[in-house]
């Protein structure tokens, strides 16, 4: 069985030839999957350099990574390792992050200028809506006019109590605390996100 490129333009065609990986009749001297990962492991670490113009693009190379676990061609135990490798050195949330946003990108749910004039904070808290696939014009409508926190409490339902550690919270929740401690549990662990 041939190995199938997932990724086919003449970048990825010119970027084999340029990095030595065709001999002199045009083969290939690698694994064709490895040659894909090698391209796009060094597209990551080209776009990184400014993410946020280069969102859609390290997405979109996160996600076929992902996807076609790249990461093993690359020397890596798993995408995680991959994540934290000094080249990509991006965190967990933030790769996981935006392979799903490559991934919405290329199951059609996202739309890449879109995701770059909401921001990859508003594309991920709207994905789990746009897969259900219903009011989806709405969604987007609310992702544009709402800040990233209040598409939070829209997408989940539920109002996220805000606490910064400090302020007139913080007497109301020694209060509960001191009232009813169970609660006071419930509302960090649950409900409570650090800003």
């Amino acid at each position: 069985m041939s190995e199938q490129l997932t990724i086919t333009n003449d970048e990825f065609t010119q970027w084999l030839t340029n990095k030595g990986y065709h001999d002199k009749n045009g083969e290939l001297t690698c694994a064709l999957r490895e040659a894909e990962a090698l391209w796009l492991q060094e597209d990551i670490q080209i776009h990184k350099a400014d993410i946020k113009k280069n969102i859609v693009s390290v997405a979109k190379d996160l996600w076929r990574i992902y996807k076609n676990q790249y990461w093993v061609e690359l020397g890596f135990k798993n995408f995680e390792e991959f994540l934290y490798s000094p080249d990509i050195d991006l965190s967990k949330s933030e790769g996981y992050g935006l392979k799903n946003i490559g991934g919405g990108i290329e199951q059609g749910l996202l739309d890449e200028d879109w995701v770059l004039k909401v921001g990859p904070s508003k594309a991920m808290t709207l994905l789990p809506k746009l897969r259900e696939g219903e009011n989806i014009a709405e969604w987007k409508a609310k992702a544009e006019e709402l800040s990233t926190l209040d598409l939070m409490d829209e997408v989940s339902g539920k109002e996220i109590i805000r606490y910064s550690g400090a302020g007139p919270f913080q007497d109301l929740i020694e209060e509960i605390g001191r009232e009813r401690p169970v609660l006071l549990q419930s509302v960090v662990k649950m409900h409570v996100r650090t800003i």
